[in-house]
Parts: C-alpha cells; sequence; structure tokens
C-alpha cells in the first residue's frame, strides 16, 4: 500500500513567518508532526511519500503513485486544502467507497451520537440529583464539603 500524505500551505500572512525564515535557515515553521505521527503508526510494509506544500508542489506523479491519500489542515490552511482535494478529485476521478467503508462510516457516527446523547443525559442527571452542589460549595472557598447522607441532599 502506497500512502501520500499532504500537508496544505499556510497562506502568506504575518503568522506564516514566510519572510523571516531565511534569516533561520529554515524552508518551515510549522513541521507536519501530527502527518509523521500517523505515518509511524501505519504497518512498516506500507510505503510513505510526505508533501509539505510549504517547501514543496504536489506534483501530479505523486498523486499517481498513491493508493491512499491522508491530508492534514488547520482553519487558515481551508483554502489549500481545498485545491488539494480539487486536484486529486479532477486527477483520480470519484472515489469508490466499499460497502464495508461504509458500515464502518455509519457505525461511527452512531457511536458518537451515542457518546453524545448519553454525556449531555449524564449532564442532566447530575445537575438535577444536586450532585454538583458540593462541588460548588468547595469552589466558593469552604475547605471541605459538608458531610451529608444522600436522603439529605434530595
Amino acid at each position: 500500500m502506497k500512502v501520500l500524505l499532504v500537508n496544505p500551505e499556510f497562506p502568506d500572512t504575518y503568522w506564516s513567518f514566510r519572510h523571516a525564515l531565511p534569516f533561520e535557515g529554515k524552508r518551515s515553521a510549522f513541521p507536519p508532526l501530527g502527518l509523521l505521527t500517523v505515518s509511524a503508526l501505519l504497518p512498516q510494509s506500507w510505503e510513505r511519500r510526505l508533501v509539505d506544500l510549504n517547501v514543496q508542489s504536489l506534483k501530479s506523479r505523486d498523486i499517481e503513485w498513491a493508493d491512499m491519500v491522508f491530508a492534514t489542515a488547520m482553519l487558515v490552511q481551508e483554502d489549500s486544502l481545498r485545491e488539494v482535494v480539487a486536484s486529486l478529485w479532477t486527477q483520480r476521478g470519484t472515489p469508490q467507497i466499499r460497502a464495508a467503508g461504509w458500515v464502518a462510516m455509519l457505525l461511527g457516527a452512531l457511536a458518537t451520537l451515542a457518546l453524545g446523547v448519553g454525556l449531555m443525559a449524564l449532564a442532566f442527571y447530575s445537575d438535577r440529583s444536586s450532585a454538583d452542589e458540593d462541588a460548588y460549595r468547595v469552589a466558593d472557598g469552604a475547605r471541605k464539603p459538608p458531610n451529608r447522607s444522600a436522603e439529605q441532599r434530595r
């Protein structure tokens, strides 16, 4: 399996440090550590290729080489990520997702939804049962929360 790891370009702003980097002898201020971490977690038999668009351009031969493309981005890199996805889409065509992929995506969405509902239910239960009052008293300056039985809390 051949994996292409793509880090989109940062826009040319004050925070990109593009004009200060030559003074330090550097080509990039923010190395793609997340992609490198993901790369280390992949099976050793897989081939990897990293393309940091802040340092080099994405070539069509890189896209043709890859079986899968992993990309990362922050909000400021949105435009560059859109360009990467558009070039992948036009060069590789519409991606084919197997039935197992759809099932995994559906199960992941359902698990996320169930976790969110469960956490909200716990928050509402905790609030209604007055279990949080002791924590509020401690935060307000009391040294020790009062020792009360469960019947007294209700």
